[in-house]
């Protein structure tokens, strides 16, 4: 998965988002049907736009740095505008995935100190149900 710009978060439903190395990736879910798809705006097949700049999720201003699993099963778009240089995308606490415990430091943090608690998430049975296989994957623009 790491090649399609996904990387699984053991445990949660989360997946953290790093560009692909394709143009375009399509994933369809075995459990509807339907398909997902991620695409980089500026991709540069010598990689050396590999920052994201910004980001659309199904044509809304998305900033989180990680997609759950609904967006394999509900057939969701994640279109990645990439750059040459850093950019603050997804580095705010409230970007962040879910997490058992507080962020502390970096980006929306005063004196090491969270100025914004974003609570505890358990992890349910439902949620881990949720995490069935990611059926078929097909790569567009490479010549594969």
């Amino acid at each position: 998965m790491g090649s399609m710009g996904l990387f699984p978060n053991p445990g949660q439903n989360v997946y953290l988002i790093t560009p692909p190395y394709f143009p375009s990736i399509y994933i369809k879910s075995p459990l509807t049907g339907k398909t997902a798809t991620i695409r980089n705006v500026n991709f540069d097949p010598t990689y050396a736009a590999i920052y994201i700049q910004s980001a659309t999720l199904d044509g809304e201003p998305y900033t989180k740095n990680w997609i759950d699993h609904s967006f394999f099963t509900e057939g969701k778009e994640l279109v990645l505008t990439l750059g040459r240089n850093e950019s603050s995308w997804g580095t705010s606490i409230e970007d962040l995935p879910p997490s058992l415990s507080e962020y502390a430091g970096g980006n929306g943090t005063a004196n090491g100190t969270v100025t914004k608690d974003l609570g505890r998430r358990g992890i349910t049975m439902g949620m881990l149900k949720e995490r069935a296989g990611l059926g078929s994957v097909d790569v567009a623009g490479v010549g594969v």
